[in-house]
């Protein structure tokens, strides 16, 4: 399962598991912003941990992975790791939820270590609206809109463009919450999955998860985007995919990604200042944040 941070995929890993699928056995269980449960792997969320941290990187740092650095010896060796854990995690179950934010920056490895596992990837891209996103991003964590947006947009162009090659279905935190049962039966046909649950013998324990006070970082405040033309080009190409026109979404999230490879290259500087927005001293908040908007 593919999907930023307070997108959802709690929730849609909650619906998965009562349908049938398998979490793992050393399951993250509740914390502050998840009442429900996380329904992440701890062991692997720790060493994804470490993955990012041997890059200078952090799961709330929008900077981008040098592609290079998944061919490198080091990814390899984190590769091998992966393979045990996820054996160690799962066992032989033949339908299995691997659920982590950091996936979205990380899919090659585990698509490398799924491989090996002779696993078939299959991918649900969860998709929520940025300003709902940024909101849940600041009460949780008090994280600041610029970088929470960014964040965004790195996350959700980079787990389009890597799962291209794997079987996949969108969906949205929304149609989840109002119509679950048909954003599964378009999962179910899109992956050509048989679960081992009815989805008629799974609505007791599905219909408690379905209360709007846990739609977090809904609001009736409009979202001043820092970078609006980036956030609603993006945005156009999730809603292609979530129509189910994967060449309009690929092409749209091409030129997304060109896009953000030109900010790249062009404001270093820019992008290692917004990783800095981490930390609370306003003066390390205020010059990403007017360097973002000269960027209008």
């Amino acid at each position: 399962m593919l999907g930023m941070s307070r997108s959802g995929t709690s929730l849609l890993a909650h619906v998965l598991h009562a349908l049938g699928a398998t979490l793992p056995n050393d399951l993250m269980g509740a914390g502050h912003g998840n009442p429900l449960g996380h329904f992440e792997p701890k062991a692997l969320v720790a060493l994804n941990d470490r993955i990012l941290e041997s890059l200078g990187r952090r799961w709330d740092d929008p900077r981008p992975i040098p592609a290079r650095w998944f061919r490198s010896r080091q990814a390899y060796r984190f590769m091998r790791r992966i393979i045990g854990q996820i054996r160690q995690s799962y066992g032989d179950a033949p339908i299995l939820v691997i659920k982590d934010p950091r996936l979205c920056r990380l899919l090659p490895l585990y698509l490398e270590a799924l491989d090996v596992l002779d696993i078939e990837p299959l991918v649900i891209l969860q998709m929520r609206p940025v300003a709902e996103v940024v909101r849940s991003l600041g009460d949780r964590d008090g994280m600041q809109p610029g970088l929470a947006e960014f964040l965004w947009l790195r996350s959700v162009s980079e787990a389009e463009v890597q799962s291209r090659g794997c079987r996949r279905v969108w969906t949205s935190m929304g149609e989840i919450m109002t119509d679950w049962p048909d954003a599964m039966r378009r999962i179910t046909d899109g992956l050509a999955l048989k679960w081992p649950m009815e989805r008629h013998e799974a609505i007791d324990e599905i219909g408690p998860l379905l209360k709007p006070h846990l739609c977090h970082g809904v609001a009736s405040e409009p979202f001043e985007a820092t970078m609006p033309r980036f956030s609603t080009a993006t945005w156009a190409a999730v809603e292609h995919g979530l129509a189910g026109d994967e060449p309009a979404a690929r092409a749209a999230f091409d030129a997304v990604r060109a896009a953000l490879i030109d900010l790249d290259k062009m404001h270093g500087n820019y992008l290692s200042a917004l990783a800095a927005m981490r930390k609370p001293l306003s003066w390390r908040l205020s010059t990403p944040l007017r360097a973002l908007r000269r960027l209008r």
